[in-house]
């Protein structure tokens, strides 16, 4: 007996979608105009496809499939199915689209929504989206627009504060404890430290890289309200619009309290995304060591893993002796992985070697 599909997520009204393409607009013009409109298009018509994206999702999950098992039945990579369904519309293939549709049974659906919304469909049927060929962009924002019920938050984000501005005066005498968390880890990855408010953000990366576990071997970026920051020498192409230097900003600087937060990501192919929350700031006690790491749970994810993703599907793996590809991922990952093991201590000291070498360089 065919699965009953749920039910079909709301469509956003115009007037929603004119508020939150005018707010993105308004946020990013300072920035690059050019970028702004084109941004603003995508989001745009990443908001007309949202829900019927999540009725994909939705589908497919009262089926019992997973993305693999999807993925496997139409033939395609993960990253396909995964693709419609976060509405990457950069990167779809209408083909694909397509196929996916009558796999799910949406055939009806579907139809409904080409017709509500004709250019766009046009437009997907002269993939890319953004009607330059061979051009992608990527930006922080995108692919974040699935949940109809975060749209009035969306709005008032897109409002926020203009183009970073170094905090006057900043908390750089201060000790910051960040929570930091691998965004998507389940059950969570994460860590507790201690770093100074005078560290620069290129500091806080190799703070991160210790405590985390990772191995320095890719580029990085933070996210600060809507600003980036990153090393212009670790790409040899200096920095883009809208980016800023790393090694020239601290912490402290950054105008952020206890209860907020930034993000930081690392290897843009696996796309790590980790959530630093500031839980407390205060003067530095007497003897205190900083930086240092606190606590946390959970071992750091094998570099080159495929991101959260692939990283799920190996430990899928490794917990299965019948997995087809059990043995695979137990050699590429040496055998003795365990996802469980984390020593605060231990990466305490080696997170103060790490820092010590840092800085002799």
């Amino acid at each position: 007996m065919p699965t009953k599909a749920p039910a079909r997520p709301a469509a956003l009204r115009d007037e929603d979608i004119r508020l939150i393409a005018d707010a993105l607009r308004r946020r990013f013009s300072a920035e690059a105009f050019d970028f702004a409109e084109r941004l603003t298009r995508l989001a745009e018509e990443g908001l007309r496809f949202a829900p019927f994206a999540a009725l994909c999702r939705a589908t497919r999950e009262a089926r019992g499939l997973d993305l693999k098992a999807a993925a496997k039945a139409l033939k395609v990579p993960q990253y396909v199915v995964h693709g419609v369904e976060e509405g990457s519309l950069g990167e779809m293939e209408l083909r694909h689209l397509e196929r996916y549709v009558d796999f799910l049974g949406l055939r009806d659906a579907f139809e409904e929504w080409k017709a509500a919304n004709p250019a766009l469909y046009t437009r997907l049927s002269g993939s890319p989206v953004l009607g330059r060929p061979g051009e992608t962009l990527e930006h922080p924002l995108l692919g974040r627009l699935m949940d109809p019920t975060q749209f009035a938050a969306w709005a008032a984000a897109a409002t926020g504060p203009p183009p970073f501005v170094k905090a006057v005066p900043g908390d750089t005498r201060m000790v910051f404890r960040l929570k930091v968390t691998l965004q998507g880890s389940k059950p969570p990855i994460w860590r507790r430290m201690l770093v100074a408010g005078g560290a620069s953000l290129h500091e806080l990366h190799h703070v991160l890289q210790g405590a985390m576990g990772w191995t320095d071997t890719h580029l990085y970026e933070f996210e600060v309200r809507g600003a980036r920051f990153t090393d212009p020498d670790a790409s040899g192409e200096g920095l883009e619009p809208g980016e800023h230097d790393s090694r020239k900003v601290r912490l402290g600087e950054l105008g952020l309290g206890a209860g907020q937060w930034f993000r930081y990501r690392y290897d843009f192919g696996d796309d790590w995304a980790h959530r630093i929350e500031i839980e407390r700031v205060a003067p530095p006690e007497p003897g205190q060591k900083v930086p240092a790491c606190l606590g946390g749970a959970r071992s750091c994810p094998p570099e080159d893993c495929g991101g959260i993703f692939g990283y799920q599907e190996m430990l899928g793996a490794l917990r299965d002796p019948s997995h087809a590809e059990h043995g695979t991922w137990k050699e590429w990952s040496g055998g003795k992985f365990d996802p469980e093991a984390f020593d605060a201590a231990e990466t305490d000291r080696l997170l103060g070697r790490m820092v010590r070498r840092t800085r002799r360089t």
